[in-house]
This record gives structure tokens, C-alpha cells and sequence, in this order.
């Protein structure tokens, strides 16, 4: 599978910026909702950094190993001087950081919505603000690669946010089990 398979290609590189900076901190849904942007990412630019959890670099596979990934607590002080002339994706929308990342000298922020309320999907959503296309493809395709067996009986229990509007109560996962 190549950034190629899923709506970007050699013939889209975008030829003005070699170095996009995708910042994603959040928890791990949101880290995992980014990525079909990371790698579509990879088939746009020449270099692709990553900045997020320090953890998250483990779940990086097969063409996601190309990115740079930079611990954001630990390596946030990189930012500045890898920003120049590059193309800056975030989900922050607070004032005094997009304030100060006006002095990076960035090609172009792109400021992406952290919790969408409404349709589009998410992702979806991402690549539209983008304004890069996105294939059915895409949207399906297994990330963290596909270890599901038809008839297994192994349940996996995502914790969530612990918001009640987005979560089932935990007696709902004790009933099925």
C-alpha cells in the first residue's frame, strides 16, 4: 500500500513546501483518527514530522515509519526552527500559540477542528479542510494493519473519553461478555 493507493500521488506533491509538521496531541482515538491524514501526508511532501505522544511512535507502521516523529512534551523546543518555510498542521485553537506561530515564518497553518460536532466524519472532515481528495479507500482501510478473525471471541473495550454522551456504561460491556 502506498500514499499513491489512497488520492495523492507523485502528481499531487505539492512542490512549494518539501516539509509538512502535523502537531497532534489528544488521546489515542484522536491520535488514530489523524492518521489516514499522516499518510496521505507522506505522498504530498518530501518530509513529514510528527509531533504527538512519545508512545504513539510504536504504532507506526509499514509507510508511517517514514515520518519523523517528535515527542511533543519533550521535543516541542525543535518546532520553531523546523517550522521555517514549512506547512504547519494543528488542532490547538488557542490564541497566544497560533499568535506565536505566526512568527515561525510558515509557508501555511492549517488549523483543523480537535472535536467536530456535526457530519462530515471527522477524517473526512480533515481532508476537506485540507482541501485534499479522499478516497472510499481511505476510509477503510486498517491502519494498525487487520488482525480480525471471523468467529474470534475476543472483545476489545475502548475506555473512551469518560464523556457519557460518547460512552455506554460499563454494566452494558459486563451484560455482553
Amino acid at each position: 500500500m502506498t500514499g499513491s493507493d489512497f488520492g495523492g500521488g507523485p502528481d499531487e506533491k505539492i512542490l512549494s513546501a518539501s516539509r509538512i509538521i502535523i502537531v497532534r496531541g489528544g488521546g489515542l482515538g484522536d491520535f488514530l483518527l489523524t492518521l489516514p491524514v499522516v499518510f496521505e501526508a507522506l505522498s504530498r511532501y518530501e518530509e513529514v514530522v510528527l509531533f504527538t505522544k512519545s508512545g504513539y511512535r510504536e504504532l507506526l507502521t509499514g509507510d508511517l515509519k517514514k515520518v519523523r516523529v517528535l515527542d511533543l512534551d519533550g521535543e516541542w523546543d525543535k518546532l520553531r526552527s523546523l517550522a521555517k518555510e514549512s506547512e504547519l498542521i494543528t488542532f490547538w485553537k488557542d490564541s497566544a500559540w497560533l499568535k506565536e506561530s505566526e512568527g515561525y515564518n510558515l509557508r501555511k497553518l492549517h488549523t483543523l477542528e480537535p472535536r467536530p460536532t456535526s457530519e462530515p466524519h471527522v477524517t473526512k472532515a480533515m481532508f476537506e479542510r485540507l482541501d485534499w481528495r479522499i478516497s472510499s479507500e481511505t476510509l477503510r482501510a486498517p491502519w494498525l494493519g487487520d488482525r480480525w478473525k471471523p468467529g474470534n471471541d475476543t472483545r476489545w473495550i475502548h475506555p473512551g473519553s469518560g464523556n457519557p454522551e460518547k460512552n455506554a456504561p460499563f454494566a452494558l460491556f459486563e451484560r455482553r461478555a
